[in-house]
Protein backbone atom coordinates (compact mmCIF):
# COMPACT_ATOMS: atom_id res chain seq x y z
CA UNK A 1 0.00 0.00 0.00
CA UNK A 2 1.19 3.17 -1.14
CA UNK A 3 1.57 5.79 1.92
CA UNK A 4 0.65 9.08 1.10
CA UNK A 5 3.37 11.87 2.85
CA UNK A 6 3.02 15.58 3.74
CA UNK A 7 5.50 17.95 3.93
CA UNK A 8 6.14 18.40 7.59
CA UNK A 9 6.93 22.17 6.86
CA UNK A 10 4.23 24.55 7.90
CA UNK A 11 3.54 27.76 6.45
CA UNK A 12 3.82 30.54 9.12
CA UNK A 13 0.32 30.65 10.39
CA UNK A 14 -0.39 34.05 12.57
CA UNK A 15 -1.69 33.63 15.78
CA UNK A 16 -5.33 34.29 15.47
CA UNK A 17 -8.09 36.24 18.41
CA UNK A 18 -11.68 36.27 17.10
CA UNK A 19 -14.75 35.49 19.17
CA UNK A 20 -12.63 36.55 22.61
CA UNK A 21 -10.67 33.10 21.48
CA UNK A 22 -7.12 32.93 21.38
CA UNK A 23 -5.87 30.68 19.00
CA UNK A 24 -2.51 29.82 17.73
CA UNK A 25 -0.39 26.75 16.02
CA UNK A 26 3.07 25.50 15.27
CA UNK A 27 4.21 22.57 13.30
CA UNK A 28 3.94 20.56 16.37
CA UNK A 29 1.45 22.37 19.04
CA UNK A 30 -1.94 23.73 18.44
CA UNK A 31 -2.90 26.81 21.54
CA UNK A 32 -6.19 27.82 22.19
CA UNK A 33 -7.20 29.91 24.93
CA UNK A 34 -11.11 29.82 25.77
CA UNK A 35 -13.10 33.56 27.20
CA UNK A 36 -13.55 33.03 30.64
CA UNK A 37 -10.31 30.48 31.29
CA UNK A 38 -7.80 30.92 33.26
CA UNK A 39 -5.11 29.01 31.27
CA UNK A 40 -4.65 28.14 27.68
CA UNK A 41 -4.91 24.44 26.51
CA UNK A 42 -1.95 23.29 24.35
CA UNK A 43 -2.10 19.83 22.48
CA UNK A 44 0.15 17.81 19.89
CA UNK A 45 -0.67 18.51 16.45
CA UNK A 46 -1.05 14.51 15.97
CA UNK A 47 -3.85 14.01 18.54
CA UNK A 48 -5.86 16.95 17.08
CA UNK A 49 -5.37 15.27 13.31
CA UNK A 50 -6.26 12.00 14.57
CA UNK A 51 -9.38 12.78 16.76
CA UNK A 52 -10.98 14.44 13.44
CA UNK A 53 -13.94 13.03 13.27
CA UNK A 54 -14.78 14.77 9.25
CA UNK A 55 -16.72 12.79 6.92
CA UNK A 56 -13.33 12.27 5.18
CA UNK A 57 -11.62 11.09 8.68
CA UNK A 58 -15.05 9.04 10.15
CA UNK A 59 -18.21 7.18 9.49
CA UNK A 60 -21.27 8.65 10.91
CA UNK A 61 -23.11 5.70 10.82
CA UNK A 62 -20.62 3.03 12.16
CA UNK A 63 -18.35 5.58 13.90
CA UNK A 64 -15.65 4.44 12.72
CA UNK A 65 -12.31 6.15 11.62
CA UNK A 66 -11.69 5.72 7.85
CA UNK A 67 -7.70 6.56 7.70
CA UNK A 68 -4.99 5.02 10.02
CA UNK A 69 -2.54 7.09 12.44
CA UNK A 70 0.60 6.42 10.18
CA UNK A 71 -0.95 7.72 7.42
CA UNK A 72 -1.10 11.54 9.38
CA UNK A 73 2.50 11.33 10.72
CA UNK A 74 3.45 14.29 8.61
CA UNK A 75 0.28 16.54 8.45
CA UNK A 76 0.75 19.78 9.93
CA UNK A 77 -2.08 22.57 9.71
CA UNK A 78 -2.57 24.63 6.85
CA UNK A 79 -5.07 27.38 7.93
CA UNK A 80 -6.93 27.75 11.16
CA UNK A 81 -10.32 29.79 12.35
CA UNK A 82 -12.63 30.30 15.14
CA UNK A 83 -16.05 30.01 13.90
CA UNK A 84 -17.54 30.41 17.28
CA UNK A 85 -16.80 31.42 21.14
CA UNK A 86 -16.82 27.89 21.72
CA UNK A 87 -15.53 25.92 18.51
CA UNK A 88 -12.06 25.92 15.88
CA UNK A 89 -11.20 24.88 13.12
CA UNK A 90 -8.32 23.73 11.13
CA UNK A 91 -7.56 23.15 7.52
CA UNK A 92 -4.84 20.01 7.63
CA UNK A 93 -2.14 19.59 5.28
CA UNK A 94 -3.68 16.52 3.88
CA UNK A 95 -7.20 18.50 3.02
CA UNK A 96 -9.26 17.54 6.18
CA UNK A 97 -11.42 19.69 7.53
CA UNK A 98 -12.11 19.75 11.18
CA UNK A 99 -13.89 21.09 14.18
CA UNK A 100 -13.24 20.83 17.80
CA UNK A 101 -15.69 22.04 20.45
CA UNK A 102 -14.47 23.71 23.35
CA UNK A 103 -15.68 20.28 25.50
CA UNK A 104 -13.81 18.14 23.60
CA UNK A 105 -10.79 19.95 23.85
CA UNK A 106 -11.29 20.71 27.96
CA UNK A 107 -12.48 17.10 28.48
CA UNK A 108 -8.92 15.47 26.87
CA UNK A 109 -7.03 18.60 28.70
CA UNK A 110 -7.38 16.52 31.75
CA UNK A 111 -6.11 12.95 32.46
CA UNK A 112 -8.67 12.26 34.64
CA UNK A 113 -11.22 13.59 32.48
CA UNK A 114 -10.11 11.33 29.31
CA UNK A 115 -11.04 8.01 31.22
CA UNK A 116 -14.62 9.30 32.20
CA UNK A 117 -16.99 6.87 30.63
CA UNK A 118 -14.22 4.28 30.46
CA UNK A 119 -13.08 3.52 33.95
CA UNK A 120 -15.11 3.32 36.99
CA UNK A 121 -12.45 1.71 39.63
CA UNK A 122 -13.20 5.14 41.42
CA UNK A 123 -16.19 3.42 42.63
CA UNK A 124 -14.22 0.36 43.78
CA UNK A 125 -14.69 -0.69 47.95
CA UNK A 126 -12.39 -2.65 49.22
CA UNK A 127 -14.02 -4.92 51.84
CA UNK A 128 -12.57 -6.47 55.43
CA UNK A 129 -13.36 -6.27 58.97
CA UNK A 130 -9.88 -3.95 59.35
CA UNK A 131 -11.52 -1.26 57.51
CA UNK A 132 -14.96 -1.80 58.82
CA UNK A 133 -16.03 -1.97 55.46
CA UNK A 134 -17.90 -5.36 55.53
CA UNK A 135 -21.21 -4.15 56.47
CA UNK A 136 -23.33 -6.26 58.90
CA UNK A 137 -25.40 -8.68 57.27
CA UNK A 138 -23.55 -7.96 54.22
CA UNK A 139 -25.27 -10.84 51.48
CA UNK A 140 -28.43 -9.60 52.67
CA UNK A 141 -27.43 -6.08 51.26
CA UNK A 142 -26.54 -7.49 47.74
CA UNK A 143 -29.50 -9.54 47.12
CA UNK A 144 -32.12 -8.79 44.15
CA UNK A 145 -35.18 -10.84 43.29
CA UNK A 146 -35.32 -12.73 40.13
CA UNK A 147 -38.10 -11.03 38.04
CA UNK A 148 -37.26 -7.19 38.85
CA UNK A 149 -33.94 -8.27 37.58
CA UNK A 150 -34.84 -9.85 34.73
CA UNK A 151 -37.57 -6.87 33.38
CA UNK A 152 -36.45 -4.09 35.61
CA UNK A 153 -33.31 -1.97 33.92
CA UNK A 154 -33.27 0.05 37.02
CA UNK A 155 -32.26 -3.31 39.17
CA UNK A 156 -29.94 -4.51 36.68
CA UNK A 157 -27.93 -1.33 36.77
CA UNK A 158 -27.57 -1.74 40.56
CA UNK A 159 -26.82 -5.57 39.85
CA UNK A 160 -24.05 -4.13 37.53
CA UNK A 161 -23.11 -1.10 40.35
CA UNK A 162 -22.34 -3.55 43.12
CA UNK A 163 -20.56 -6.17 41.06
CA UNK A 164 -17.69 -3.06 40.49
CA UNK A 165 -18.31 -1.96 43.92
CA UNK A 166 -18.16 -5.28 46.10
CA UNK A 167 -17.56 -7.59 43.05
CA UNK A 168 -20.48 -9.42 44.57
CA UNK A 169 -24.29 -9.54 44.20
CA UNK A 170 -27.22 -11.99 44.74
CA UNK A 171 -30.32 -13.23 42.61
CA UNK A 172 -32.81 -14.64 44.69
CA UNK A 173 -36.50 -16.23 44.45
CA UNK A 174 -35.33 -17.96 40.63
CA UNK A 175 -38.62 -19.93 39.71
CA UNK A 176 -38.37 -24.04 40.88
CA UNK A 177 -37.84 -26.17 38.10
CA UNK A 178 -37.78 -30.03 37.27
CA UNK A 179 -34.58 -31.08 36.75
CA UNK A 180 -35.46 -32.11 33.28
CA UNK A 181 -35.87 -28.09 33.04
CA UNK A 182 -33.15 -26.92 34.72
CA UNK A 183 -31.39 -28.76 32.23
CA UNK A 184 -32.79 -27.60 29.05
CA UNK A 185 -34.17 -23.90 30.00
CA UNK A 186 -31.14 -22.82 32.53
CA UNK A 187 -32.10 -19.44 34.77
CA UNK A 188 -28.18 -19.25 34.98
CA UNK A 189 -27.98 -18.58 31.50
CA UNK A 190 -30.87 -16.31 31.43
CA UNK A 191 -29.18 -14.25 34.23
CA UNK A 192 -25.96 -14.04 32.93
CA UNK A 193 -27.17 -13.02 29.45
CA UNK A 194 -28.63 -9.88 30.85
CA UNK A 195 -25.32 -8.87 31.42
CA UNK A 196 -23.13 -10.18 28.23
CA UNK A 197 -22.62 -13.24 26.05
CA UNK A 198 -21.81 -16.69 28.18
CA UNK A 199 -18.07 -17.75 27.99
CA UNK A 200 -17.78 -21.41 27.42
CA UNK A 201 -15.06 -23.17 28.31
CA UNK A 202 -14.13 -27.05 28.14
CA UNK A 203 -16.15 -27.45 31.20
CA UNK A 204 -18.85 -26.58 28.62
CA UNK A 205 -21.32 -23.03 28.29
CA UNK A 206 -22.68 -24.13 31.63
CA UNK A 207 -21.59 -26.59 33.96
CA UNK A 208 -22.99 -28.75 37.05
CA UNK A 209 -21.14 -28.48 40.34
CA UNK A 210 -22.22 -31.94 42.12
CA UNK A 211 -20.43 -34.18 44.12
CA UNK A 212 -19.52 -36.77 42.27
CA UNK A 213 -16.20 -40.15 41.87
CA UNK A 214 -13.65 -39.90 40.20
CA UNK A 215 -13.91 -36.09 39.95
CA UNK A 216 -11.79 -34.57 37.87
CA UNK A 217 -11.48 -31.10 39.78
CA UNK A 218 -12.02 -30.75 43.63
CA UNK A 219 -15.21 -28.72 43.25
CA UNK A 220 -17.13 -31.64 42.27
CA UNK A 221 -15.99 -33.56 45.44
CA UNK A 222 -17.29 -33.15 48.83
CA UNK A 223 -14.00 -31.95 50.34
CA UNK A 224 -13.13 -28.49 51.64
CA UNK A 225 -12.35 -25.94 48.89
CA UNK A 226 -9.64 -23.26 49.88
CA UNK A 227 -10.14 -19.97 48.35
CA UNK A 228 -9.00 -19.66 45.32
CA UNK A 229 -10.18 -18.30 41.73
CA UNK A 230 -11.37 -20.03 38.93
CA UNK A 231 -8.99 -21.09 35.48
CA UNK A 232 -6.36 -18.55 36.10
CA UNK A 233 -4.02 -21.24 33.51
CA UNK A 234 -6.60 -19.00 30.65
CA UNK A 235 -4.79 -16.36 28.99
CA UNK A 236 -7.65 -14.08 29.60
CA UNK A 237 -10.13 -15.88 32.83
CA UNK A 238 -13.55 -15.34 32.78
CA UNK A 239 -14.60 -12.00 34.38
CA UNK A 240 -17.48 -13.17 36.03
CA UNK A 241 -18.92 -16.05 37.69
CA UNK A 242 -22.24 -17.06 38.27
CA UNK A 243 -23.82 -19.95 40.56
CA UNK A 244 -27.20 -20.44 40.45
CA UNK A 245 -28.30 -23.17 43.67
CA UNK A 246 -30.57 -25.39 42.38
CA UNK A 247 -30.38 -27.83 45.23
CA UNK A 248 -28.88 -27.22 48.82
CA UNK A 249 -29.94 -29.92 51.26
CA UNK A 250 -26.77 -31.28 52.34
CA UNK A 251 -25.03 -30.58 56.08
CA UNK A 252 -22.33 -27.45 55.47
CA UNK A 253 -20.92 -26.62 52.20
CA UNK A 254 -21.30 -22.78 53.06
CA UNK A 255 -20.22 -20.56 50.84
CA UNK A 256 -17.40 -18.57 51.05
CA UNK A 257 -15.87 -14.81 49.90
CA UNK A 258 -12.83 -12.51 50.35
CA UNK A 259 -11.86 -9.35 48.43
CA UNK A 260 -8.38 -10.21 46.80
CA UNK A 261 -7.76 -6.71 46.61
CA UNK A 262 -8.02 -6.17 50.32
CA UNK A 263 -5.60 -9.14 50.29
CA UNK A 264 -3.12 -6.92 48.58
CA UNK A 265 -3.77 -3.70 50.38
CA UNK A 266 -2.62 -5.45 53.20
CA UNK A 267 0.41 -6.62 51.86
CA UNK A 268 1.42 -3.37 50.50
CA UNK A 269 0.71 -1.25 53.53
CA UNK A 270 2.77 -4.09 56.03
CA UNK A 271 5.44 -4.86 53.87
CA UNK A 272 6.40 -2.85 50.50
CA UNK A 273 9.22 -5.01 49.67
CA UNK A 274 7.15 -7.94 50.27
CA UNK A 275 4.36 -6.35 47.57
CA UNK A 276 6.78 -5.56 45.07
CA UNK A 277 8.21 -9.06 44.87
CA UNK A 278 4.38 -9.63 44.24
CA UNK A 279 4.05 -7.63 41.29
CA UNK A 280 7.22 -8.57 39.66
CA UNK A 281 7.50 -12.46 40.28
CA UNK A 282 4.98 -14.98 38.18
CA UNK A 283 2.94 -17.74 39.23
CA UNK A 284 2.75 -20.76 37.02
CA UNK A 285 -0.88 -21.99 36.54
CA UNK A 286 -1.63 -25.02 34.53
CA UNK A 287 -4.42 -27.97 33.62
CA UNK A 288 -2.71 -30.94 32.01
CA UNK A 289 -5.36 -33.72 31.69
CA UNK A 290 -7.99 -35.80 29.23
CA UNK A 291 -6.67 -34.23 26.83
CA UNK A 292 -6.21 -30.38 27.80
CA UNK A 293 -3.02 -28.63 28.58
CA UNK A 294 -3.38 -25.34 29.72
CA UNK A 295 -0.41 -22.81 30.74
CA UNK A 296 -0.03 -19.34 32.23
CA UNK A 297 2.28 -16.89 33.82
CA UNK A 298 0.44 -14.42 36.30
CA UNK A 299 1.61 -12.23 39.01
CA UNK A 300 -0.67 -12.44 42.21
CA UNK A 301 -1.56 -8.86 41.98
CA UNK A 302 -1.64 -7.03 38.51
CA UNK A 303 -1.64 -2.91 38.49
CA UNK A 304 -3.22 -0.79 37.06
CA UNK A 305 -1.05 2.04 35.51
CA UNK A 306 -2.37 4.79 37.95
CA UNK A 307 -0.91 1.93 40.70
CA UNK A 308 -4.53 0.47 41.54
CA UNK A 309 -5.30 -2.71 42.05
CA UNK A 310 -6.40 -4.51 38.22
CA UNK A 311 -6.79 -8.25 39.31
CA UNK A 312 -5.80 -10.76 41.55
CA UNK A 313 -4.48 -14.38 40.43
CA UNK A 314 -4.74 -16.98 43.54
CA UNK A 315 -5.61 -20.70 42.53
CA UNK A 316 -3.07 -23.02 44.81
CA UNK A 317 -4.65 -26.25 43.07
CA UNK A 318 -3.79 -25.08 39.93
CA UNK A 319 -0.38 -24.26 40.54
CA UNK A 320 2.86 -25.50 38.56
CA UNK A 321 6.63 -24.99 39.90
CA UNK A 322 8.05 -21.53 39.67
CA UNK A 323 10.61 -20.87 36.68
CA UNK A 324 11.61 -16.98 38.21
CA UNK A 325 14.30 -16.65 40.87
CA UNK A 326 14.50 -20.35 41.52
CA UNK A 327 18.39 -20.74 41.46
CA UNK A 328 21.12 -18.54 43.01
CA UNK A 329 22.69 -17.30 39.76
CA UNK A 330 19.20 -16.06 38.66
CA UNK A 331 18.33 -12.19 38.64
CA UNK A 332 15.15 -12.38 40.90
CA UNK A 333 16.93 -14.71 43.25
CA UNK A 334 17.00 -12.35 46.08
CA UNK A 335 13.69 -11.49 45.77
CA UNK A 336 12.06 -15.10 45.82
CA UNK A 337 12.21 -14.84 50.06
CA UNK A 338 10.29 -11.47 49.95
CA UNK A 339 7.72 -12.93 46.87
CA UNK A 340 7.23 -15.77 49.67
CA UNK A 341 6.70 -13.95 52.59
CA UNK A 342 4.70 -11.28 50.85
CA UNK A 343 2.50 -14.45 49.73
CA UNK A 344 2.00 -15.69 53.23
CA UNK A 345 0.98 -12.41 54.32
CA UNK A 346 -1.35 -12.17 51.91
CA UNK A 347 -3.03 -15.51 52.08
CA UNK A 348 -2.78 -15.27 56.07
CA UNK A 349 -4.84 -12.20 55.96
CA UNK A 350 -7.76 -13.32 53.10
CA UNK A 351 -8.15 -16.43 55.45
CA UNK A 352 -9.09 -15.11 58.51
CA UNK A 353 -12.09 -15.17 59.36
CA UNK A 354 -12.42 -11.31 60.01
CA UNK A 355 -12.03 -10.68 56.14
CA UNK A 356 -14.12 -13.48 54.81
CA UNK A 357 -18.28 -13.62 54.38
CA UNK A 358 -19.36 -16.51 54.75
CA UNK A 359 -23.53 -17.98 54.14
CA UNK A 360 -25.38 -21.22 53.10
CA UNK A 361 -25.92 -20.45 49.53
CA UNK A 362 -30.15 -20.95 49.18
CA UNK A 363 -32.16 -22.50 46.77
CA UNK A 364 -33.46 -20.44 43.89
CA UNK A 365 -30.99 -17.97 44.88
CA UNK A 366 -27.76 -17.23 42.00
CA UNK A 367 -24.47 -15.23 43.11
CA UNK A 368 -22.59 -13.69 40.82
CA UNK A 369 -19.20 -12.22 41.67
CA UNK A 370 -15.83 -10.92 40.13
CA UNK A 371 -13.38 -13.87 39.20
CA UNK A 372 -10.83 -11.42 39.02
CA UNK A 373 -11.11 -9.80 42.11
CA UNK A 374 -13.12 -12.31 45.05
CA UNK A 375 -11.75 -15.80 46.12
CA UNK A 376 -14.23 -18.01 46.73
CA UNK A 377 -14.12 -20.96 48.59
CA UNK A 378 -16.82 -23.50 50.04
CA UNK A 379 -16.96 -25.60 53.27
CA UNK A 380 -16.78 -29.18 53.33
CA UNK A 381 -20.15 -30.93 52.97
CA UNK A 382 -22.01 -34.68 54.05
CA UNK A 383 -23.28 -35.93 50.48
CA UNK A 384 -24.96 -38.23 52.31
CA UNK A 385 -27.00 -35.79 53.84
CA UNK A 386 -28.89 -34.45 50.95
CA UNK A 387 -27.81 -33.43 47.53
CA UNK A 388 -26.04 -30.39 46.76
CA UNK A 389 -26.68 -29.06 43.03
CA UNK A 390 -25.01 -25.99 41.33
CA UNK A 391 -25.26 -24.64 37.87
CA UNK A 392 -23.00 -22.32 36.87
CA UNK A 393 -21.60 -20.31 34.08
CA UNK A 394 -19.12 -17.36 33.03
CA UNK A 395 -19.28 -14.61 31.64
CA UNK A 396 -15.95 -12.21 30.16
CA UNK A 397 -14.72 -9.10 31.79
CA UNK A 398 -14.88 -7.39 28.44
CA UNK A 399 -18.83 -7.76 28.14
CA UNK A 400 -19.31 -6.84 32.14
CA UNK A 401 -17.06 -3.60 31.68
CA UNK A 402 -19.29 -2.58 27.92
CA UNK A 403 -22.49 -3.39 30.57
CA UNK A 404 -20.97 -1.09 32.88
CA UNK A 405 -20.37 1.32 31.18
CA UNK A 406 -23.29 1.24 29.05
CA UNK A 407 -24.91 1.51 32.64
CA UNK A 408 -22.87 4.57 34.21
CA UNK A 409 -23.02 6.79 31.09
CA UNK A 410 -25.21 5.42 28.39
CA UNK A 411 -24.31 8.85 25.99
CA UNK A 412 -20.55 8.04 25.96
Amino acid sequence: MLIRRFSSVAKLLKPLVKHNVELSTSQKVTTIRFPGSNSALSFHNGFLRDSSQSIKSWDPTTGQKLFTTGEIADVVPHEIDIPDSETISIQWSDGDFATYSRSFLEHHASPSNRVKGRNYDHNITIWDNSTRKIPEKFPSLLKHDYNSYMTSSETLSKVVRELNEFGLSIITNIPTKSDELHDTDPEVEKIGLRIGYIRPTFYGLLFDVKSKPKATNIAYTSEFLPLHQDLCYYESPPGLQLLHCIKNRATGGENVFADGFSGARYVKNVDPRAYSALIKIPFNFHYNREGHHYFHQRCLVVENPDGSFKEINYSPPFQAPFDKGIMPNETQFEEFDDFLRGVNLFEEFVNSPDNKVKFKTQEGDCVIFDNRRVLHARDEFDPNSGERWLKGCYLDKDAFQSKLRAVECPSI
